[in-house]
């Protein structure tokens, strides 16, 4: 039986990160709670049969909006998660890179719609409404309505983190089959991600991730933050360098995926992510200089021309600030990329308010990712 196991359909779960069959899953209702519509099948051919051609959750299965239950921790599995790619974008940073207020930023213009484009067929439902709302009340809310700072995310004591899932589906012409992808992120306290014990408890999905985006605070450079105004300084001081959290990450990614150090990643871009570039426009002389201070369009493409005028930029600025450790950990990777970028395109006041909530430039991180994936193509 050993020769049918290439067969099978295996997939990880996006909340425990293990590996798992779908056809061996217990088939629940989501309408009635505890109502079990279809229990795994029995050991032998039925169980060979069910690993290789998975039920599919659809006709009067919507009836009860039937998902699958991970054998491993119970979590209810997205319906469509045995027929499409699941791709795990890891959004990760310190304590103060504003990962939160970047998180939201996303789901902001993803929902305005701005990641499809306008003369192909694109849609994006969220496959996590509870999840989804739950950003909306914690983030979206306070941000983009009420124009509040983000209080920090707080650590974790769940060791199976309930990710948000958004099925992108996607097709250039009616000619053309429809192509399907689940992109799931999660939102993690930056504990949760520097500080390696509480890493591989809370935040294991890094080490699963098909792409990440690192986002790196400027506030926390000693040669910018000394010109920035005092309540623009990070709230909390942790002595961790970006740097030093970027390494800890990938020493951990090398670790489990059984690499070598220093191993080239070639499979995984990496968009290494400057994040609140609006602080950058406290330093007179570099508001003039760099064009990621400024607005861009995406129309759900890309443009590669722009994106490299963007990476010399970022690199150009960490080299002339003293930031070389960030600019030196990324150079054996093969598909990595800098990025500036704005959640609200505006620093706060002493208050914690903003004038307005504009994000700047930050899906030109996810757009590249999904470029490199194949998901996407350029201009």
């Amino acid at each position: 039986m050993r020769m049918l196991d290439n067969l099978y359909i295996k997939r990880t779960c996006p909340s425990c990160i293990q590996e798992f069959y779908p056809g061996d899953c217990e088939i629940v209702s989501t309408t009635t709670s505890g109502k079990v519509l279809e229990g795994p099948p029995r050991k032998g051919w039925q169980q060979h049969v069910a690993r290789m051609f998975p039920k599919r959750l659809d006709g009067v299965y919507t009836l009860e909006l039937a998902c699958r239950k991970c054998p491993n921790c119970g979590y209810l599995l997205p319906p469509n998660v045995e027929r499409v790619e699941n791709i795990n974008i890891a959004v990760v940073g310190d304590t103060s890179s504003g990962k939160s207020h970047y998180i939201a930023a996303l789901i902001h213009l993803i929902q305005k719609g701005e990641l499809q484009r306008a003369d192909q067929y694109a849609r994006f439902v969220c496959l996590t409404q509870d999840v989804e709302q739950e950003y909306r009340d914690n983030l979206l809310k306070p941000l983009f309505v009420d124009k509040q700072m983000l209080d920090f995310t707080q650590q974790a004591i769940d060791q199976n983190r309930a990710p948000l899932i958004y099925e992108l589906i996607l097709s250039p012409s009616p000619e053309h089959p429809a192509r399907q992808i689940n992109l799931i992120m999660y939102d993690v306290s930056g504990e949760d991600l520097a500080i390696r014990q509480r890493m591989m408890q809370f935040s294991r999905y890094v080490v699963n991730a098909n792409a990440m985006i690192f986002l790196a605070d400027p506030g926390s450079m000693p040669e910018i933050a000394r010109q920035l105004p005092q309540f623009l300084q990070p709230r909390v001081i942790t002595g961790r360098t970006s740097s030093s959290v970027f390494n800890s990450i990938i020493q951990l990614l090398e670790s489990y995926r059984g690499l070598d150090s220093g191993a080239r990643l070639e499979n995984m871009p990496i968009a290494m992510t400057l994040s609140k570039s609006d602080l950058l426009k406290q330093l007179t002389p570099i508001q003039q200089q760099y064009s990621f201070l400024q607005k861009s369009s995406y129309g759900g493409s890309i443009n590669l021309q722009d994106l490299d005028i963007i990476n010399h930029e970022v690199r150009q600025l960490l080299e002339d600030y003293g930031e070389l450790p960030l600019l030196q950990a990324t150079r054996n990777f093969s598909r990595s990329r800098f990025f500036a970028v704005s959640a609200t395109g505006y620093a706060p006041d002493v208050s914690g308010k903003y004038p307005a909530v504009e994000p700047y430039r930050c899906l030109e991180p996810l757009l590249w990712i999904l470029y490199e994936l194949d998901i996407l193509h350029m201009v």
